[in-house]
């Protein structure tokens, strides 16, 4: 079973992977898991996806 942690990074990565080339990708991504940006790239640090 996985953890919330494995979850959530797998969530993330595979939403920036569906948005990868567009310009404000990260800024949609944001907005269609429904946080801030700034929580985007805390979570993008926290779970090494850059």
């Amino acid at each position: 079973m996985k953890t919330f942690d494995e979850y959530e990074k797998e969530l993330i990565a595979n939403a920036l992977l569906q948005y990868k080339g567009i310009k404000n990708r990260n800024e949609i991504v944001a907005d269609k898991l429904g946080i801030g940006r700034a929580t985007l790239y805390r979570k993008i640090s926290k779970y090494n996806l850059v």
